[in-house]
């Protein structure tokens, strides 16, 4: 702590910004005890919060959702302390591509559903698991899945292309999300924050697995209530509920309104 807050010190800073929940404690910690003195925004990227956030020196919430902010004045922050403007993205993410072309320029088939796979980085779900159990989905796949920084998920991947029933497409780290999300018509993930948001702008259905328990739990029940998402039980009901979504032109058109 102690070295964080010394640069704080000197850096001066005209606002401080945290992003997240150890990051505000530390904050708070540092304005009380006198490193700095300006005030504290806490940008929150999920669409439900926690007790911790309820911080006295933060001074500003910008939360995901009014069920956020309800959730906060619930726990004594006022709510002339609370702005709600939505979990912050790339606005990228809200372009509409042309599928067709943008297909074409991946290296995709014109015409077979495409799934994107995406694991997230805290408490990673089994994603080359899931990706096999795809073939049973009895659809002819192509799935984009991605590795990110996981060498080993990412070699385990690549270990599975021409072994499926299905086309994979492997990759590690990208900024190519946007574009991988235009391509594809079913999301299947984590339900963390950011990534759901971007689903969202994107307008991609969401098939969400392995939440953490607590915040991404609730992610799970908050999506599935606004009828933008399916929650998977277990990672064996992933291709049934994926064959379902694909074979349902009307629903998926609804959940991507």
């Amino acid at each position: 702590c102690r070295s964080v807050l010394a640069r704080l010190q000197s850096f001066r800073p005209h606002l401080v910004i945290v992003t997240e929940m150890g990051a505000a404690r530390l904050a708070e910690l540092g304005r009380r005890e006198g490193w700095f003195d300006t005030p504290i925004l806490a940008a929150q990227t999920d669409f439900c919060t926690e007790p911790p956030w309820t911080g006295d020196e933060i001074d500003v919430h910008c939360v995901g959702s009014e069920e956020a902010k309800s959730q906060l004045i619930a726990w004594g922050v006022s709510a002339n302390r609370i702005v709600n403007c939505g979990v912050p993205i790339d606005p990228a993410f809200a372009l509409r591509f042309e599928r067709a072309e943008l297909r074409r320029a991946l290296g995709l088939h014109p015409n077979r559903p495409v799934v994107l796979v995406m694991g997230g980085g805290m408490g990673p779900m089994p994603m080359d698991e899931i990706i096999q159990s795809l073939e049973m989905c009895g659809l002819p796949l192509q799935v984009l899945a991605i590795a990110g920084h996981d060498q080993g998920l990412r070699a385990r991947l690549d270990g599975l292309r021409g072994k499926l029933a299905l086309v994979l497409h492997p990759f590690g780290w990208t900024d190519r999300i946007p574009e991988l999300m235009a391509a594809a018509q079913v999301l299947i993930t984590k339900p963390g924050g950011v990534t759901c948001a971007e689903a969202l702008a994107a307008g991609l259905p969401m098939v969400l697995t392995d939440p953490i328990p607590g915040p991404e739990e609730r992610h799970a029940r908050y999506l599935e209530g606004l009828g933008v998402a399916v929650p998977a039980r277990r990672s064996a009901e992933i291709p049934q509920l994926v064959f379902r979504l694909l074979s349902d032109r009307g629903r998926m058109n609804e959940m991507a309104r």
